[in-house]
């Protein structure tokens, strides 16, 4: 079967529709022998190791991590989770990051790989965790927890005072139909809250395009699914629909999306962190945004602050806007309108 390099990534778009998670075959034999040979590690470990041994609780150090590496070198794991990935997902682009290949991928690895297997169960579910072998049900939650890491942050209720902001913009500006795209939307909860936001603030239900590199997270949000954290899941099932909500896995810079487009560009939690934190980087996307905004269209940037971010954020956008934008802060987020 021939597959497409990783770096090939084809535009893909998803919609409200089947939930069935989109695997390319059944693993069958290569399940098989990926347990099997991780199962004989594990029988060695268990017979030579001898203790700190990983617990939930307990505190990952130098000892452990050495003693893990020994017997179950993170390296080794991920490239044989990588090859059964390969067969199991429906493309190469469908790899979470921590599984790619850096040699092959032109993106710059941000999520860099653990130093030991106790680091990589630390950010995976409960069910999975401590574990080196899996049943066929398992791995799609093990896929979509190594593409939505704790440490991204995905969730409901995030940044108040900037949705504030925009009730307060949206709600007196007498737009109706609003366009919207949302950049960097991870699993979608803070692209469905725009929609009800936009809905109530205009009396009118808003279109929204979210967009993410990721196609692992692009399905979630488009189904409202998150196998890895059924403490979230249930809610996430729950939430209302707001206009047409259509996900879009790509870069912003590759996507086909129409000129002047878009009344209003959500960028959160992408600036100033480790995706964009050079000056070029704002201003190539602020040259993107310009061909795509309708007249008077806004862009808004935010992130959590935390880790020191805040300076950096200022630091990138507080400068002197581009010719043809203005800048304002409000709400804790910055804010560009084009003139």
């Amino acid at each position: 079967m021939t597959r497409a390099r990783p770096h090939e990534r084809p535009i893909q778009r998803f919609r409200r529709g089947a939930v069935a998670f989109p695997c390319n075959a059944l693993p069958g034999r290569q399940l098989h022998r990926f347990n099997a040979a991780w199962q004989r590690k594990l029988s060695v470990f268990k017979r030579y190791a001898s203790p700190p041994f990983w617990s939930a609780d307990a505190l990952i150090d130098h000892d452990m991590r050495r003693l893990y590496e020994i017997y179950l070198p993170v390296r080794e794991f991920l490239h044989d989770l990588r090859r059964l990935a390969l067969f199991f997902l429906p493309h190469p682009s469908w790899l979470p990051r921590v599984l790619r290949d850096p040699h092959c991928d032109r993106e710059r690895q941000i999520m860099k790989r653990p130093p030991s297997l106790p680091d990589l169960w630390r950010i995976l579910p409960v069910t999975l965790a401590g574990k080196v072998t899996y049943h066929e049900d398992e791995l799609p939650v093990l896929f979509c927890a190594l593409a939505d890491p704790p440490a991204f942050g995905t969730d409901f209720g995030r940044y108040p005072r900037q949705k504030a902001e925009l009730r307060k913009r949206f709600g007196t500006g007498g737009k109706y139909g609003l366009r919207v795209l949302d950049v960097a939307c991870g699993t979608g909860q803070g692209t469905y809250e725009l929609g009800k936001l936009l809905s109530e603030a205009t009396g009118c239900p808003p279109g929204i395009i979210g967009v993410t590199r990721e196609p692992l997270e692009a399905w979630m949000a488009a189904n409202r699914r998150l196998p890895h954290r059924p403490d979230a899941a249930s809610r996430f099932q729950r939430t209302a629909t707001h206009g047409l909500t259509e996900f879009v896995a790509g870069d912003i810079g590759e996507l086909p999306f129409a000129p002047r487009a878009f009344d209003l560009i959500v960028a959160n939690g992408i600036v100033g962190g480790p995706y964009w934190n050079q000056r070029w980087q704002i201003l190539q996307f602020l040259r993107q945004c310009h061909g795509l905004l309708k007249p008077r269209g806004v862009v808004t940037v935010t992130n959590r602050f935390h880790e020191g971010r805040r300076n950096t954020l200022e630091r990138l956008l507080g400068e002197s806007p581009p010719e043809g934008w203005c800048r304002t802060e409000a709400g804790g987020a910055f804010w560009f309108e084009l003139r």
